[in-house]
């Protein structure tokens, strides 16, 4: 969403470049820099309640994301444009509020920095792959489109988050056993 954005905001809305930043990323920076902060907050609140407190923020973060992007293919106004930018942005700055926390409640201590570094050597060819698939596609369906179908990767990501809980809960159960928390 970042890297192309403003081409969406400048080809489709018509605007500038300097006036895309401020509907591309400007929202996104933004949301995202709220959003993190709610999400590591709600993510340590919800995990004092449930052992998958963590998954369910990152699932509802995702889905979020999820949802706003849908209606991009319908969003013809600036101020519509910057909206969905910003509440898609802020369900992903949920998301990535906890995903470190929620990591290390499954992983052991003696392995958390290699998880770590595999979970953002993932991100980063996740955006990677996105980034380039994305105009492959909008060259086919147009860039809102190409966003809308993003919201299905998202759908999965919140389905396999929804299906793994059960793992997720034995798994900190038995970490916390082991460390004599349980």
């Amino acid at each position: 969403m970042l890297n192309w954005c403003n081409t969406y905001a400048h080809d489709v809305l018509k605007l500038n470049l300097a006036d895309s930043a401020l509907v591309g990323p400007v929202m996104i920076t933004s949301a995202g820099f709220g959003a993190v902060l709610v999400g590591g907050w709600l993510s340590d609140k919800l995990a004092a309640r449930s052992v998958t407190g963590r998954v369910t923020v990152l699932a509802f973060g995702l889905a979020l994301a999820g949802l706003f992007l849908l209606p991009f293919p319908w969003a013809g106004s600036v101020l519509l444009v910057g909206a969905l930018l910003f509440a898609t942005s802020f369900g992903k700055g949920l998301f990535d509020g906890c995903i470190y926390a929620a990591m290390h409640d499954v992983v052991p201590d003696s392995a958390r920095a290699t998880a770590a570094g595999l979970m953002t050597m993932l991100g980063f060819l996740g955006a990677g792959i996105s980034t380039a698939a994305l105009p492959a596609i909008a060259v086919h369906t147009g860039l809102a489109a190409g966003f809308a179908m993003m919201a299905g990767l998202y759908a999965l990501a919140v389905l396999a988050l929804l299906a793994g809980r059960g793992t997720v809960h034995r798994a900190i159960l038995s970490i916390n056993e082991r460390a004599g928390l349980g």
